[in-house]
């Protein structure tokens, strides 16, 4: 295995924070009154944003050569891996269908049993009606409720080495009957995510002119630093 090493200078924490802190207790003191106020304040911005940029600048220039040893390292195990998950998940498919198709097959035998259970039920409490005597009306009672369904032949049992669970999933397949329901029972609101970018492109071509209930319109002003 090659072995590659690494070295880098890197600046000293406690001189960039100072920098750092000096550029807040400024932009907490400025206040602007007036246009020179407004000139000073840019000027100020300008300053920090070429100060964001040089320290960036400095950031990639020693995380480069780390981003690139994790970005090999990474290539290097991602495929394998990556095969491996596809063939366990392939694995798990064909493990949970033949639980499907066996629980399904006890089930119908269940069924199956539960009904000749009953038949015989039935039939012994036919033959209470017609008992001669109340002795052998209560022999055939008796008989009837010890009655249960016999055993299945297909048994799913445990396996050891893995574990199964049942968990509930769904999904919308008409999605303006489920925001239909969802508007008048507030329990389903939190399932609604609201997609901001989405909204906010629609409001920007508009102009905001369309009104929506329950949505407020309105205007950001956005300031864009230069700092060369």
């Amino acid at each position: 295995m090659a072995t590659k090493t690494l070295v880098f200078e890197a600046p000293e924490a406690q001189t960039l924070m100072m920098e750092a802190q000096a550029a807040r207790n400024t932009a907490d003191l400025l206040v602007i009154l007036d246009d020179q106020g407004l000139e000073i304040a840019k000027n100020e911005m300008n300053a920090m944003t070429k100060q964001i940029k040089l320290l960036e600048s400095k950031r990639k220039e020693l995380t480069g050569p780390l981003d690139q040893a994790k970005k090999g390292i990474m290539d290097l195990f991602r495929e394998p891996v990556e095969s491996y998950k596809e063939s366990v998940k392939i694995i798990k498919a064909g493990i949970a269908e033949y639980l499907r198709q066996k629980e399904r097959k006890a089930a119908e035998e269940r069924a199956k049993a539960e009904a000749v259970a009953a038949a015989e039920r039935k039939a012994l409490e036919e033959k209470v009606k017609a008992a001669e005597c109340a002795e052998q009306a209560e022999a055939y009672q008796k008989a009837a409720s010890l009655v249960v369904a016999g055993p299945t032949k297909t048994k799913v049992k445990k396996v050891q080495g893995m574990s199964t669970q049942k968990r509930w999933r769904a999904r919308v397949y008409n999605l303006s009957a489920f925001l239909a329901h969802a508007a008048t029972h507030p329990e389903l609101i939190e399932c609604v995510e609201i997609k901001q970018g989405s909204l906010e492109r629609f409001i920007s071509a508009t102009g905001g002119t369309i009104a929506i209930p329950g949505v407020e319109a309105y205007q950001q002003t956005i300031v864009t630093s230069r700092g060369g």
